[in-house]
């Protein structure tokens, strides 16, 4: 591991020591997995975003020749109308 500091506000430090006695773990141990967390959450919806998006193309068939070319006002045209 790598030690380092970091400043933390008043009200952080106390909720954050508040946190660590009631379930009897270190804030080292909170503040690793905070940042664990923080770190994996701008991963995996972006990845779960582009699977989504990958899954569904080719799946619906359009009622117009130009869909690609002029989908733009398709789309302005449902919600507009």
């Amino acid at each position: 591991m790598v030690r380092t500091q970091i400043q933390l506000t008043e009200s952080q430090y106390q909720r954050l020591k508040a946190l660590s006695s009631a379930q009897r773990r270190s804030l080292s141990q909170l503040i690793r997995e905070a940042v664990d967390a923080h770190l994996s959450q701008g991963q995996a919806p972006r990845a779960a975003l582009y699977r989504d998006a990958l899954a569904i193309v080719g799946r619906h068939q359009a009622d117009v020749d130009d869909a690609a070319a002029a989908h733009d006002r398709y789309l302005s045209d449902a919600f507009s109308g």
